[in-house]
């Protein structure tokens, strides 16, 4: 499958999944860029790991702290951006789908 995104949209997606906690707070879903979990983090107990001056949001699925939120403006709906992501991120890793049912 052929990526329509290009690098810099991802390593700008990348940027905002670090010191994210306001992104995420103002976010209706977030996805996770590991695991491919879709989910409401309203809904759930939320962790963070502490960063200096800012905190950053840890996928209540996995544990693993590549999440997107739709604040964020990027199409993490799209599988196609969550897989290429995901790909660049962690070394070639695939998701196959958007989970929504965990």
């Amino acid at each position: 499958m052929s990526n329509h995104y290009s690098l810099a949209t991802i390593n700008s997606a990348h940027t905002h999944t670090f010191q994210n906690e306001a992104e995420i707070r103002r976010s209706s879903q977030v996805v996770c860029c590991f695991c491919g979990a879709l989910y409401d983090p309203h809904r759930e107990e939320m962790d963070w790991f502490e960063d200096r001056d800012a905190r950053t949001y840890v996928c209540s699925r996995c544990g693993i702290d590549a999440v997107l939120g739709d604040a964020s403006g990027f199409p993490i709906k799209d599988l196609q951006f969550v897989r290429a992501c995901c790909a660049d991120w962690f070394a070639g890793r695939e998701i196959k789908i958007l989970r929504t049912d965990m």
